[in-house]
């Protein structure tokens, strides 16, 4: 039985080319919406992270194409046809795409502390993203808030006329607002990402035979007084052992929503200055 035929070599080719088309849609954070003109260094830090995102997605298609063209090659040898190949391609493409996480976890790592290890890494570089993003955003508020001081100023001082602030305000806030948009995505990221590592720990529980942990988080309210403490920076983390416990991933999912929480925290301290910004141009206009 002849294999790689004509016909069954162009149905891979072209399953190939599809499967990587998938990944040349828009990135996590969309497009972008700024049109930058007078202040680049204030829009440089989301300008990183979109190409760090480019990247990552560049990663994460080879990966689930590879995954789906070996699935094809799977199921094409499995019976010659190229129905067969569709559905290993489908399968592989799921391997490749990290479907069934936990399921994933136990099959490839069978020492518990190693696997457990392994899930602190993963929740690591969600850590570091979500960080990676409210900082950027903070850094581009930051910048923001004082060209839009410094453009009412000149404005007020004559050396600017109305609809040169308005086009500077105008990227100012599309600048804001993009920031917003960018931590929205993360923040809709962990949260699904939460809901893996909660499955995660459930399942772990059972396979190991521990009991599921209960931590406390910093900003958990406190019982006694009806109160939450102070915001405190958060630690650096040290870098994820070679082995672990479950506590030490249930902790570590909690620091997840601690750095979920310190996004929406700025995401909110954007939309904040957007309409402090909204109604002092407001006053100048009345």
């Amino acid at each position: 039985m002849r294999l790689f035929t004509r016909k069954n070599v162009a149905f891979l080719a072209c399953l190939l080319a599809c499967t990587a088309m998938l990944g040349c849609a828009a990135g996590n954070y969309g497009n972008q919406i700024t049109h930058v003109e007078y202040y680049p260094s204030c829009y440089a830090p989301l300008e990183d992270l979109r190409e760090a995102d480019k990247d990552f997605n560049k990663t994460v298609v080879a990966s689930a194409a590879t995954g789906a063209l070996l699935g094809a090659l799977v199921g094409l040898l499995a019976n010659g046809k190229p129905e067969g190949a569709l559905v290993g391609a489908v399968a592989g493409g799921a391997v490749g795409a990290g479907v069934g996480y936990a399921g994933a976890k136990q099959q490839r790592i069978a020492d518990d502390n190693q696997r457990m290890a392994s899930y602190l890494r993963d929740i690591d570089g969600d850590i570091s993203g979500l960080d990676r993003a409210t900082a950027a955003a903070r850094v581009a508020r930051d910048c923001y808030d004082k060209e839009f001081k410094s453009a009412i100023a000149a404005y007020k001082a004559g050396r600017i006329k109305r609809p040169e602030l308005q086009r500077r305000y105008d990227e100012i806030r599309n600048g804001c607002s993009e920031a917003s948009y960018i931590l929205g995505s993360v923040i809709t990221t962990a949260y699904s990402k939460e809901k893996e590592y909660e499955e995660a720990l459930r399942e772990e529980s059972k396979v190991t035979g521990q009991p599921l942990p209960v931590v406390k988080a910093s900003s958990d309210t406190d019982r006694k007084t009806g109160t939450k403490p102070a915001a405190q920076p958060r630690k650096k983390r040290p870098a994820p052992p070679k082995e672990a416990t479950l506590e030490e991933v249930a902790q570590s999912t909690r620091q997840l929503n601690e750095a979920k929480q310190s996004a929406k925290d700025e995401q909110e301290a954007l939309k904040k200055m957007q309409e402090e910004m909204d109604g002092t141009l407001a006053t100048l206009a009345a």
